[in-house]
């Protein structure tokens, strides 16, 4: 069951994180919007508002095909403003990473029937297995990939609004803390 996990969390896991800050929810939101470009290039990108924060990293001369994203809201928690959300990757990442998946687990699934059926059809189900491993490796690798986004992207939060500390998950990278 654990492998099956750590596959669906390949595929569809978020890392969540938050954000305190000193400032009220209107400074937090102009404080953050200025770390954002407005413009494809280079940096964090992205929309900025009370309601919905939405983030990713763009990378010059990139096809930015493996991104980042984080999305969040800003809330006010104890008399403080903290920016709540998530690190994921794109919905189009993950979907075209789920077909293909499907797609070799399918032909894996066939070819072991035709196995059964008749035994000298091995070398197709091998094929199979180790295209399912390869594909798998290069899933896991683009996930490391935007891992470290998810790091870049907590280290420009966590110094747009002056946080001094940044919480994600216990199972996740810890973000780079903001340079003081």
């Amino acid at each position: 069951m654990s492998m099956i996990r750590w596959f669906y969390n390949l595929l569809y896991g978020t890392t969540p994180a938050q954000f305190p800050s000193p400032y009220s929810i209107d400074e937090a939101v102009a404080l953050l919007s200025n770390k954002v470009n407005r413009t494809p290039g280079h940096g964090a990108v992205g929309t900025v508002t009370a309601q919905r924060v939405e983030l990713t990293r763009e990378r010059v001369f990139s096809r930015n095909s493996g991104r980042a994203v984080f999305t969040g809201t800003f809330e006010t928690e104890h008399g403080r403003t903290v920016l709540k959300g998530q690190f994921g990757m794109t919905v189009t990442e993950t979907l075209s990473m789920s077909f293909v998946m499907g797609l070799i687990l399918l032909f894996t699934v066939v070819a072991t029937i035709k196995v059964v059926e008749q035994p000298a059809n091995y070398a197709f189900l091998l094929g199979c297995i180790g295209l399912f491993l390869v594909a798998t490796l290069v899933c896991h690798s683009a996930k490391l990939d935007i891992e470290f986004d998810h790091a870049w992207l907590a280290k420009i939060m966590g110094a747009a609004l002056h946080s001094d500390s940044a919480t994600p998950s216990p199972t996740s990278p810890a973000p780079i803390p903001p340079a003081a």
